[in-house]
């Protein structure tokens, strides 16, 4: 693995005054409602800096990443969440945004989360599976980015836990995510060549524990009236990527399948990236039947609570695509479909 994109030192202030920029230019947005802020500073240097901006606007809502200093995109990683208000109040049914806090503007009732059992188990597989077809993208480029495989590892304990995984459940996914834990806090302290062999481990870790907890989850859900042939695309960024049931487990791990030269993934990230789509044309990813099931069939007693997640996630898909382009969707999956 060639480890790229490593973080660098920070402290709390520099996040601080990087907050407040953000923030200040988004409070300039047109129909601006409400600026929350999300999640923490656990690890500085390595965490990011998320921040939610509800609007309701009558047109395209300017971006506003490019007008910030390179330090603070630096420290932030990735553009501001966007969503109107009727979705911010339904959020809970399509994403996880906690711990959440009022910055600016006027607070928003939020909804509760109808039916947490199942709503979980669904948004917890959804980001689970998200994790490993990003490890498999490393995997096949052979190119890591330290500090975003550090965040996305991170989020793998909200993941277990919104599937209502405990750690007699998922005890190699519960023991990864207190490795990336103790990884992150103890990253700048460390000798560079002793964390990127802890990092390299963890990645090669991280397909196993994520299958296992899949293979749990599946254990508590019934089983697919559809055959094993069931499959389920990724729309974009990861088009050619094909969700695959498998009936029986243990679910084997994704394989490689080809991979890129070392010579290409050394070129640059530009080269390796476009090799990466061209070997994307059509990958399949095995899952387990009950949890494919879980994404692309809705049982009949959930069929209200089924209709009421697909409304607001098309909502915000349609949203983002007319008025949020250059913002950061709020969505845990990406578009799935029938393949």
């Amino acid at each position: 693995m060639k480890l790229v994109g490593h973080p660098r030192p920070a402290e709390l202030e520099d996040y601080r005054r990087a907050a407040e920029e953000i923030e200040a230019r988004l409070g300039s947005l047109p129909g601006l409602r409400a600026i929350y802020r999300i999640g923490g500073v656990s690890a500085p240097g390595i965490s990011d800096l998320d921040r939610v901006a509800v609007v309701d606007p009558a047109g395209p809502v300017p971006p506003v990443w490019h007008d910030l200093t390179e330090g603070t995109r630096a420290l932030a990683m990735h553009p501001p969440f966007l969503v109107d208000p009727a979705t911010f109040a339904s959020h809970r049914l399509i994403s996880h945004l906690e711990p959440m806090e009022l910055a600016a503007g006027t607070a928003i009732e939020i909804e509760e989360r109808p039916d947490p059992d199942y709503i979980g188990r669904l948004l917890g597989a959804e980001s689970l599976l998200l994790t490993l077809v990003r490890l498999l993208k490393y995997r096949v480029t052979g190119r890591v980015k330290v500090r975003a495989v550090l965040c996305q590892l991170h989020t793998v304990r909200h993941g277990l836990a919104l599937a209502g995984l405990g750690r007699g459940d998922a005890p190699r996914a519960w023991a990864l995510s207190d490795e990336v834990a103790s990884l992150r806090g103890e990253w700048f302290a460390q000798a560079p060549q002793e964390r990127e062999e802890r990092l390299r481990h963890l990645v090669l870790r991280a397909f196993p524990a994520l299958v296992g907890a899949l293979d749990s989850l599946a254990v508590g859900l019934p089983r697919s009236e559809e055959g094993s042939d069931t499959r389920l695309a990724l729309g974009a960024p990861w088009g050619g990527v094909v969700l695959k049931a498998v009936g029986k487990g243990p679910t084997p791990p994704p394989g490689p399948g080809p991979r890129l030269t070392q010579a290409v993934s050394a070129v640059s990230s530009r080269t390796a990236e476009a090799a990466w789509r061209l070997l994307l044309r059509r990958r399949e990813v095995v899952v387990p039947a009950q949890v494919l099931a879980l994404l692309g069939e809705c049982p009949e007693e959930h069929a209200v609570l089924c209709a009421r997640h697909a409304e607001v996630l098309a909502r915000h898909r349609e949203f983002m695509a007319e008025r949020g382009r250059g913002y950061t969707s709020i969505a845990i999956a990406p578009a799935l479909r029938r393949a």
